[in-house]
């Protein structure tokens, strides 16, 4: 999600010449306030002394920073995450297999929780779905990607098949965009189905690493730096739950506008497939868009997570009473991981009174779903995206090769 000002007409965010970007009609707000911003915590965290004699850039970047360490630490459990993949099948937990699996897991555990306190918010440098990216240290985005073979898989899928229904590459609007993490996994895993990446971030923690990281792929990107709700207007200011994400559960102070709004204004375009993921707020970011929805019919994917509605004080129903009334008869649900659950035709609510207090009576920690919702007049498979058919199988077992599917995947 994203913070700022009221939007206007500017020159879009790009990064490199690819021919594709001057047919996109991408457009963005105003750059200079954020370049400015983006600039100013640059300057504080990286410094801007030029010495003679430097060594290669890459290493000069690490020194200047201090973080030479904290990126060598946090590669070694993007790493050994990679070695303990579990698949899409599931951890084979028997012996002695599984029990050594669980002891590695409690190590590194530990291992992660002392890092974090060393490191705190350092930034570093990591291999991102096999692009280099720069994010905090703590985020651990890149950790989960490595460890399930399903993870965020629901979303290239849908980019998959709306593409193939609609005849064309899809153009996708990522609300609560974070550092970028979903445009290296789409770059990546489907760049044929991907024609452009409009980005919706506001939290001013991450706006720096989303600029940056962005900057490195060859796709056409733009970046919304505004908080996004149902209304415009005041809504709390963002409160990190980890150090990958953040809820708006603080004091009053964001400033907040509408799907609707910005599409008005032309800063959205007609995206084919929305995400969104805001921690909670995902209802009230979809009831702000009722005639963006009812216009433009994109598919959507979104988090459903009770422990976030119940901490922003959100109803579980609001994102399925919004759809439905936006013409969106079909939901695909998905756990956690990325792993198929079920789909249902409406939004029933003593179904969705169950979910939330499995959700909430979990032992698991932070239980959600996402949600693929699909309008009336969709033609989107949804065999294809039950199936999830280009995942491909995983016994669970640590390959060989874990070292160079980090560099690659």
């Amino acid at each position: 999600m994203a913070r700022g000002q009221e939007s206007q007409e500017s020159k879009p965010h790009r990064s490199g010449n690819h021919p594709a970007r001057h047919a996109a009609g991408l457009r963005s707000l105003p750059t200079a306030p954020i370049c400015q911003f983006l600039q100013s915590r640059f300057d504080r965290s990286v410094g801007s002394q030029i010495r003679s004699h430097e060594p290669p850039d890459g290493v000069q970047s690490a020194l200047q920073r201090g973080h030479l360490l904290a990126e060598l630490c946090y590669n070694g459990f993007v790493v050994t995450a990679s070695v303990m993949r579990r698949g899409r099948r599931g951890v084979p937990w028997e012996w002695p297999e599984g029990h050594v699996r669980w002891l590695a897991t409690s190590v590194q555990g530990r291992l992660w929780s002392r890092a974090l306190k060393h490191f705190g918010d350092t930034t570093v440098r990591t291999r991102l779905h096999g692009k280099v990216a720069e994010i905090n240290f703590g985020h651990p985005y890149p950790i989960l990607a490595q460890l399930f073979e399903t993870y965020n898989e629901p979303l290239v899928e849908l980019v998959r098949a709306t593409a193939t229904s609609a005849g064309h590459p899809a153009a996708v609007l990522d609300i609560g965009a974070g550092v970028g993490d979903t445009a290296f996994l789409l770059s990546t895993r489907c760049p044929s189905a991907l024609s452009s990446i409009v980005a919706v971030e506001g939290n001013p923690d991450f706006l720096q690493y989303l600029n940056t990281n962005l900057a490195r792929l060859d796709i056409p990107t733009a970046i919304v730096p505004l908080l996004v709700s149902d209304r415009s207007g005041d809504v709390p200011l963002p409160v990190r739950v980890h150090e990958g994400t953040a809820s708006l559960t603080g004091k009053l102070g964001g400033v907040a506008t509408t799907l609707d709004t910005l599409w008005e204004q032309g800063v959205l375009g007609s995206p084919d497939v929305v995400k969104i993921d805001v921690d909670g707020f995902d209802g009230r970011v979809l009831a702000g868009g009722t005639k963006f929805l009812s216009s433009v019919h994109p598919s959507v994917i979104f988090e459903w997570a009770p422990i976030f509605l119940a901490a922003t004080g959100n109803s579980s129903d609001q994102a399925f009473q919004v759809l439905s009334e936006c013409g969106y008869n079909r939901f695909i649900w998905y756990d956690k991981f990325g792993r198929f659950a079920h789909v249902s035709a409406c939004a029933d609510h003593t179904d969705l009174e169950l979910l939330r207090t499995i959700c909430l009576e979990s032992t698991l920690p932070d239980w959600h779903y996402d949600v693929v919702a699909l309008p009336a007049d969709s033609n989107v498979s949804l065999f294809c995206l039950a199936a999830l058919p280009n995942v491909p199988n995983c016994s669970g077992r640590a390959a060989k090769g874990a070292l160079s599917r980090w560099w690659r995947s």
